[in-house]
């Protein structure tokens, strides 16, 4: 009996592990190619580097890492403070995947000083909408958020307050989710000048 429990223990961290990947959601896999949701892990295994501790890291405390990050967040609203500690030269790197492309259109913008610059923005034409959509099937908050996103054409203040706000309601521990959340991070930030 102790060897099954152990038996049992392992195989259920093992597959908590396998199935936190993207390549094993099958979400990103009714849209992306194999090869797009390795490249989209790398996107996302980047933005969990930049806001996890290392004990976070490991796969069972990912989903505390998200909540801690979002809750981080909402407390510096009333402040008006906003941690936006990104490698940005690393995160411009991501930019040259295929699929990013998927994601993100380059957009002309004025910044604070009036002066023109390109930044990225949702593509809301690419595989990565219809992602959005997929994900919303079953998950109201998330078709929330994509016509939110549709509506304003980027991410606006409805999308960006759904999960500044708001965010005990969306599922950490699903990486589609925290793909989501990755995203959504990595284009608002992007717009800040750095």
């Amino acid at each position: 009996m102790k060897y099954f429990c152990l038996l049992l223990l392992f195989i259920s961290f093992g597959c908590a592990n396998t199935n936190q990947s993207l390549i094993n959601n099958a979400n990103v896999m009714s849209v992306f190619t194999g090869q797009e949701a390795k490249q989209l892990q790398v996107i996302l295994d980047f933005f969990i580097d930049e806001i996890c501790t290392s004990e976070e890291k490991e796969e069972l405390e990912k989903a505390s890492c998200f909540d801690r990050y979002m809750k981080q967040l909402k407390a510096g609203v009333p402040m008006g403070v906003l941690d936006l500690d990104f490698n940005y030269k690393k995160q411009v790197e991501l930019y040259d995947l295929d699929v990013s492309k998927e994601i993100w259109r380059r957009d002309t913008v004025f910044n604070s000083m009036d002066e023109m610059r390109t930044r990225n923005s949702i593509n809301l034409h690419g595989k990565y909408a219809d992602f959005l959509e997929k994900l919303g099937e079953d998950k109201p908050e998330i078709a929330e958020y994509k016509d939110q996103l549709l509506s304003a054409g980027a991410i606006g203040v409805g999308a960006q307050s759904m999960l500044l706000m708001f965010p005990e309601k969306f599922e950490t521990n699903d990486v589609g989710i925290q793909l989501l959340i990755a995203v959504h991070y990595l284009t608002f930030f992007e717009g800040f000048d750095h």
